[in-house]
């Protein structure tokens, strides 16, 4: 896919996220593959206007998702200065 098409299919996340719902589907006709923690993100997509999607992430992969996430942002941190340390 050329670079202008993948484009078309990313999102941009314009809010922090700060919020998760855990859900069970306990419907007959739902999918298992609903049941999980629910993150709705407020987004743009490229050129687009901004809306809001939800992300589900299944229980098993909640924590390896977020100790990824957190290892990133340590990494991207900015280091204190010398003169900052005691």
């Amino acid at each position: 896919m050329g670079g202008m098409l993948a484009e078309l299919n990313e999102y941009i996340l314009v809010e922090p996220i700060s919020e998760m719902v855990g859900h069970k589907a306990s419907r007959d006709f739902s999918h298992p593959e609903h049941n999980g923690y629910h993150v709705p993100m407020k987004v743009r997509v490229r050129g687009g206007a901004e809306e809001t999607i939800t992300l589900v992430i299944p229980p098993d992969l909640l924590s390896a998702s977020a100790e990824f996430l957190h290892r990133f942002a340590e990494r991207l941190a900015p280091k204190p200065k010398s003169s900052d340390q005691p």
